[in-house]
Protein backbone atom coordinates (compact mmCIF):
# COMPACT_ATOMS: atom_id res chain seq x y z
CA UNK A 1 0.00 0.00 0.00
CA UNK A 2 1.43 3.20 -0.63
CA UNK A 3 0.95 6.72 0.66
CA UNK A 4 1.08 9.61 -1.60
CA UNK A 5 1.12 12.95 0.44
CA UNK A 6 -0.59 15.48 -1.48
CA UNK A 7 0.73 18.59 1.03
CA UNK A 8 2.79 20.40 -1.10
CA UNK A 9 6.46 20.89 0.25
CA UNK A 10 5.75 25.27 1.20
CA UNK A 11 2.67 24.18 3.17
CA UNK A 12 4.66 21.56 4.90
CA UNK A 13 7.57 24.50 5.36
CA UNK A 14 5.06 26.95 6.77
CA UNK A 15 3.00 24.12 8.81
CA UNK A 16 6.74 23.70 10.47
CA UNK A 17 7.53 26.82 11.19
CA UNK A 18 3.88 27.56 12.60
CA UNK A 19 5.20 24.90 15.12
CA UNK A 20 8.34 25.93 16.13
CA UNK A 21 6.92 30.03 16.64
CA UNK A 22 4.31 27.91 19.08
CA UNK A 23 6.89 26.18 20.71
CA UNK A 24 8.98 29.35 21.10
CA UNK A 25 6.59 31.72 22.26
CA UNK A 26 5.98 29.21 24.84
CA UNK A 27 9.16 29.00 26.16
CA UNK A 28 9.79 33.12 25.79
CA UNK A 29 6.71 32.98 28.07
CA UNK A 30 7.77 31.10 30.51
CA UNK A 31 10.84 32.68 30.64
CA UNK A 32 9.37 36.35 30.83
CA UNK A 33 7.30 34.88 33.80
CA UNK A 34 10.31 33.41 35.79
CA UNK A 35 12.15 36.90 34.93
CA UNK A 36 9.06 38.54 35.94
CA UNK A 37 8.65 36.62 39.62
CA UNK A 38 12.48 37.11 39.97
CA UNK A 39 12.25 40.59 39.22
CA UNK A 40 9.03 41.14 42.16
CA UNK A 41 11.35 39.01 44.40
CA UNK A 42 14.87 41.01 44.06
CA UNK A 43 12.53 44.29 44.55
CA UNK A 44 10.37 43.35 47.43
CA UNK A 45 13.74 41.87 49.32
CA UNK A 46 15.76 45.40 48.25
CA UNK A 47 12.57 47.14 49.75
CA UNK A 48 12.85 45.33 53.01
CA UNK A 49 16.68 45.55 53.20
CA UNK A 50 15.89 49.53 52.60
CA UNK A 51 13.59 49.85 55.32
CA UNK A 52 16.04 47.70 57.78
CA UNK A 53 18.78 49.65 57.22
CA UNK A 54 17.00 52.49 57.46
CA UNK A 55 15.36 51.63 60.77
CA UNK A 56 18.83 50.67 61.61
CA UNK A 57 20.36 54.04 60.90
CA UNK A 58 17.91 55.42 63.07
CA UNK A 59 18.36 52.99 66.34
CA UNK A 60 22.19 54.29 65.92
CA UNK A 61 21.68 57.75 65.11
CA UNK A 62 21.77 58.49 68.81
CA UNK A 63 24.94 57.03 69.73
CA UNK A 64 26.80 58.09 66.46
CA UNK A 65 25.89 61.90 67.94
CA UNK A 66 27.17 61.30 71.02
CA UNK A 67 30.57 59.87 69.55
CA UNK A 68 30.80 62.92 67.72
CA UNK A 69 30.44 64.52 70.87
CA UNK A 70 32.92 62.78 72.50
CA UNK A 71 35.45 63.10 69.43
CA UNK A 72 34.59 67.02 69.61
CA UNK A 73 35.29 67.12 73.29
CA UNK A 74 38.45 65.01 73.60
CA UNK A 75 39.95 68.22 70.22
CA UNK A 76 38.94 70.52 72.35
CA UNK A 77 40.60 69.38 75.77
CA UNK A 78 43.47 68.68 73.26
CA UNK A 79 43.57 72.79 72.27
CA UNK A 80 42.88 73.28 76.14
CA UNK A 81 45.38 71.12 76.84
CA UNK A 82 48.16 72.90 74.89
CA UNK A 83 47.27 76.33 75.88
CA UNK A 84 47.54 75.41 79.55
CA UNK A 85 50.88 73.93 78.24
CA UNK A 86 52.05 77.30 77.14
CA UNK A 87 51.08 79.48 79.28
CA UNK A 88 52.73 77.23 81.71
CA UNK A 89 56.16 77.36 79.62
CA UNK A 90 56.22 80.89 79.88
CA UNK A 91 55.73 81.36 83.62
CA UNK A 92 57.79 78.76 83.77
CA UNK A 93 60.70 81.28 81.88
CA UNK A 94 59.38 84.07 84.13
CA UNK A 95 59.89 82.58 86.75
CA UNK A 96 63.65 82.67 87.98
CA UNK A 97 63.29 86.14 87.70
CA UNK A 98 60.50 86.95 89.56
CA UNK A 99 62.43 84.52 92.55
CA UNK A 100 65.53 86.48 91.94
CA UNK A 101 63.52 89.87 92.27
CA UNK A 102 61.39 88.67 95.34
CA UNK A 103 64.70 87.45 97.17
CA UNK A 104 66.79 90.53 96.39
CA UNK A 105 63.43 92.80 97.59
CA UNK A 106 63.35 91.07 100.56
CA UNK A 107 66.84 90.98 101.69
CA UNK A 108 66.61 94.66 101.04
CA UNK A 109 63.69 95.40 103.31
CA UNK A 110 65.02 93.63 106.36
CA UNK A 111 68.18 95.82 105.87
CA UNK A 112 71.93 95.59 106.06
CA UNK A 113 71.83 93.01 108.88
CA UNK A 114 71.22 90.02 106.60
CA UNK A 115 72.84 89.11 103.03
CA UNK A 116 72.21 86.51 100.70
CA UNK A 117 75.30 84.85 99.67
CA UNK A 118 73.16 82.01 97.22
CA UNK A 119 70.10 81.26 95.39
CA UNK A 120 69.44 77.64 93.84
CA UNK A 121 66.43 77.06 91.90
CA UNK A 122 65.33 73.90 90.63
CA UNK A 123 62.44 72.22 89.18
CA UNK A 124 60.32 69.59 90.99
CA UNK A 125 57.86 67.22 90.33
CA UNK A 126 55.08 67.62 93.53
CA UNK A 127 52.90 64.49 93.74
CA UNK A 128 49.12 64.97 95.01
CA UNK A 129 48.81 64.31 98.91
CA UNK A 130 47.26 61.12 98.68
CA UNK A 131 49.32 59.92 96.25
CA UNK A 132 52.69 60.95 98.36
CA UNK A 133 54.04 58.51 100.92
CA UNK A 134 53.98 60.03 104.38
CA UNK A 135 56.55 62.04 104.60
CA UNK A 136 57.52 62.67 101.37
CA UNK A 137 57.10 66.42 99.98
CA UNK A 138 59.41 66.84 96.81
CA UNK A 139 60.38 64.57 94.28
CA UNK A 140 63.20 65.72 91.31
CA UNK A 141 62.63 65.81 88.74
CA UNK A 142 65.37 63.64 88.09
CA UNK A 143 64.18 61.02 89.67
CA UNK A 144 62.73 58.14 88.24
CA UNK A 145 59.66 57.95 86.42
CA UNK A 146 56.35 57.68 88.68
CA UNK A 147 54.19 54.79 88.40
CA UNK A 148 51.71 54.69 85.12
CA UNK A 149 48.35 56.43 86.44
CA UNK A 150 49.55 58.66 88.82
CA UNK A 151 49.35 62.31 88.48
CA UNK A 152 51.73 65.03 89.25
CA UNK A 153 52.44 68.59 88.67
CA UNK A 154 55.70 70.93 88.28
CA UNK A 155 56.82 73.62 90.68
CA UNK A 156 60.48 75.12 91.84
CA UNK A 157 61.95 74.68 94.82
CA UNK A 158 64.03 78.01 96.00
CA UNK A 159 67.04 77.31 98.70
CA UNK A 160 68.24 80.79 99.71
CA UNK A 161 71.93 80.70 101.86
CA UNK A 162 73.18 83.51 103.69
CA UNK A 163 74.11 84.86 107.01
CA UNK A 164 72.43 87.38 109.58
CA UNK A 165 73.42 89.52 112.13
CA UNK A 166 70.88 87.28 114.35
CA UNK A 167 67.61 85.19 114.44
CA UNK A 168 65.68 88.05 114.45
CA UNK A 169 67.12 89.02 111.04
CA UNK A 170 66.32 85.47 109.75
CA UNK A 171 62.46 86.02 110.98
CA UNK A 172 61.94 88.95 109.57
CA UNK A 173 63.54 87.67 105.84
CA UNK A 174 60.51 84.30 106.53
CA UNK A 175 57.91 86.94 107.11
CA UNK A 176 59.28 88.97 104.09
CA UNK A 177 59.25 85.90 101.45
CA UNK A 178 55.95 84.56 102.74
CA UNK A 179 54.15 87.78 102.62
CA UNK A 180 55.63 88.61 98.99
CA UNK A 181 52.80 86.27 97.42
CA UNK A 182 55.52 84.11 94.92
CA UNK A 183 55.70 81.47 97.33
CA UNK A 184 53.72 78.78 98.91
CA UNK A 185 55.62 77.54 101.70
CA UNK A 186 58.45 78.95 103.00
CA UNK A 187 60.50 77.46 105.82
CA UNK A 188 63.89 77.22 107.65
CA UNK A 189 66.18 74.76 106.95
CA UNK A 190 68.78 75.66 109.44
CA UNK A 191 70.10 78.37 110.89
CA UNK A 192 73.38 78.10 112.81
CA UNK A 193 76.75 80.67 113.99
CA UNK A 194 78.57 81.11 110.95
CA UNK A 195 81.72 79.76 113.14
CA UNK A 196 82.70 79.40 116.80
CA UNK A 197 84.02 82.95 117.26
CA UNK A 198 81.37 84.97 115.44
CA UNK A 199 78.39 86.85 116.14
CA UNK A 200 77.24 86.12 112.19
CA UNK A 201 74.56 83.63 111.79
CA UNK A 202 74.20 81.45 108.91
CA UNK A 203 71.07 80.04 107.29
CA UNK A 204 69.31 78.15 104.58
CA UNK A 205 66.03 78.74 103.81
CA UNK A 206 63.83 76.51 101.89
CA UNK A 207 60.86 77.89 99.39
CA UNK A 208 58.06 76.47 96.83
CA UNK A 209 56.93 78.48 93.95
Amino acid sequence: MYEVNLIPNASLGRFDNVRQFRFWAGVNAIVALVLTAASLTIAETQARLTHQIAEEERQVAPQRAAMRAIEDFREELSRSAKKVKICRSIEQRDAPLKILATAVESCRAVGEQIEISSIYIDDVEVMPKQAVPAGTRYVSSSAAARKPGSVADFAKLVRLTGTAEGDEQISALLARLQASGQFTEVELENAQPEHAQSALRSFRIRCRH
